[in-house]
């Protein structure tokens, strides 16, 4: 324990510096999970000054009675905020100066649950309105954290286009921008992203391309054609016992930079926080955050 504060402390004094580094306008971002919300009060001063701008709060599921539940920890149900009552004031933190932090978003979805068919429920039986329970919720969440700029959709199951424009659509009236975290089926994305331009244009700013696990054998360059924004590409840090599986910062400066010579990419994006904290003794989250930078340096 001892060891850990004592690293600790030296990934603050030196991610002090570092945060200035951050290329401008250049996405660097991470998803993080229970790390901060269970601890965030820990953490936020090693993502402060990790150097990487962009924090996806992961993940949100979808009850089926429209209830918000952060990984396993419901946060908003009925229109009221039922989470950790210090969880805001966490989230508010990162963003404190000195901070490399200037965007934080909160993902809707993961592998292997029933959000989205959830949300496709909900939508069909109550609609978006002012009185569904998907709105109370997300305007709950918006009046507690307005700090939050987009929710990202990781839809990895339904792929009901009706459904998530519906969704998105409220949740732009409400104020966020929406981002994507595809991993296939580029048609479906690409449909919903063309009738949410049509809607707002601009709403949608960001599409965070995984390229790991189920979307290893992705292409920027074939997703770039779908979208007028250039996809941001994800890579997973060492993780899994050991931390034997995971790509090394070196490895992916070097395939972020590859990827950007080839078609030109929106900066790149790093699964998962959680994961590094595990690792650090293999590569700290300072050095995952200046391998991006540095893979778009002139």
């Amino acid at each position: 324990m001892k060891r850990y504060y004592k690293l600790k402390t030296i990934i603050m004094l030196v991610g002090a510096a570092l945060s200035s580094s951050v290329i401008q306008g250049q996405t660097n971002m991470i998803f993080g999970g229970g790390a901060l919300y269970h601890d965030i009060e820990e953490n936020a001063d090693i993502i402060r000054s990790s150097g990487f701008n962009t924090i996806t709060l992961w993940s949100i599921h979808i009850g089926t009675n429209g209830a918000l539940v952060l990984n396993e920890s419901t946060i908003v149900e009925g229109g009221e905020y039922v989470g950790r009552p210090t969880w805001p004031d966490g989230v508010r933190k990162l963003l404190e100066a000195p901070t490399s932090v200037n965007r934080i978003e909160l993902s809707v979805g993961s592998y292997g649950v029933p959000d989205w068919e959830n949300i496709e429920a909900l939508v069909k039986s109550e609609g978006t309105g002012p009185a569904s329970a998907l709105y109370k919720n997300f305007a709950r969440v918006r009046e507690v954290l307005p700090e939050i700029t987009a929710i990202n959709n990781d839809d990895e199951s339904n792929y009901d286009v009706e459904t998530t424009v519906a969704f998105s659509k409220m949740l732009i009236d409400l104020g966020y921008k929406i981002t994507f975290a595809p991993y296939k089926f580029p048609d479906f994305w690409e449909n919903v992203y063309n009738e949410l331009e049509t809607y707002s244009p601009g709403s949608v700013d960001k599409v965070y391309l995984q390229l790991y696990a189920g979307g290893a054998r992705n292409d920027p360059a074939n997703w770039n054609t779908r979208f007028d924004v250039k996809v941001t590409p994800g890579l997973w840090c060492y993780n899994a016992e050991g931390c034997a599986k995971g790509d090394s910062p070196e490895r992916m400066e070097k395939r972020l930079r590859d990827w950007n010579n080839a078609t030109g990419i929106d900066g790149g994006f790093i699964w998962l926080f959680d994961d590094m904290l595990r690792c650090t003794e293999k590569a700290t989250v300072q050095e995952y955050a200046n391998a991006i930078n540095r893979a778009f340096e002139k």
